[in-house]
């Protein structure tokens, strides 16, 4: 069985937008650091960001 992890991204800057580059070239680099390291988690495969524009929120009732 395979399951998708859908990462939430909160309130980190996003690389390219003002709030990234407000931060300080350490706090940068611990925000890629964090990406790699679940990246290399075994058994993870990790694949491409699911872009805003291509999503559809679905909720089921209760």
């Amino acid at each position: 069985m395979e399951y998708v992890m859908l990462i939430f991204q909160g309130s980190t800057p996003l690389p390219g937008s003002a709030e990234w580059a407000a931060l300080s070239e350490d706090e940068q680099k611990q925000v890629h650091a964090d990406d790699e390291a679940l990246n290399r988690t075994p058994g993870v495969t990790p694949g491409p960001p699911f872009l805003e524009r291509r999503l559809t929120e679905l909720a089921a009732p209760d």
